[in-house]
């Protein structure tokens, strides 16, 4: 709240200079933007508020670390390790950022990538594991092609990272969901 009322001091400041001296439309945009801005800070504080009085903590923004995560997907639990890009052991491409071994129960993910392809690849590499656990990708199966697997597999992870990247109100809505139903 502090904060807040610091900048809403320095506005009630500012507005009569602004007025007295004529407003251009570009400071009329820029002190709508300004505007808006400091109504959201100050929503999300009161949320925090709100949240602290309930014994909630506030949103802290934190990176959370994929290496030795464990993703259990049906009933297996599925490794997670961030290695140095070094894909020699299966049939890996030089260009890609990931692989699941299915034998393993392992999904690799090579380090140091950006935050977007990170969440690319991981996302990649799930649904790896989901179309080989449903069996798709054997004999007789939907994606037995290998071609044909890593082409629906491609898309389909970059269309997901996209809506999740573009509509990020989306998975605090799943969470929350997630949240109310028993485990």
């Amino acid at each position: 709240m502090h904060f807040i009322q610091g900048e809403l001091v320095t506005l009630t400041r500012l507005v009569p200079l602004f007025i007295k001296n004529g407003i251009e439309a570009s400071i009329k945009h820029t002190l709508k933007t300004w505007i808006k801005l400091m109504i959201s800070k100050f929503e999300q504080e009161a949320l925090d508020f709100a949240k602290k009085k309930k014994g909630i903590k506030p949103s802290v923004s934190r990176k959370i670390k994929l290496h030795n995560r464990i993703l259990k997907v049906g009933y297996r639990d599925i490794a997670i390790q961030v290695i140095k890009p070094d894909f020699l052991k299966e049939n890996i491409s030089s260009g890609d950022y990931g692989q699941y071994l299915p034998k393993q129960n392992r999904i690799e993910i090579q380090a140091q990538q950006q935050p977007l392809d990170e969440v690319n690849t991981i996302l990649h590499e799930i649904l790896h594991v989901i179309i080989n656990d449903i069996g798709e990708t054997q004999k007789g199966g939907v994606l037995s092609d290998d071609e044909i697997e890593e082409k629906f597999i491609y898309n389909a992870a970059n269309y997901l990272s996209q809506v999740l990247r573009d509509n990020k109100w989306l998975l605090d809505y799943l969470q929350e969901q997630f949240k109310a139903t028993k485990n």
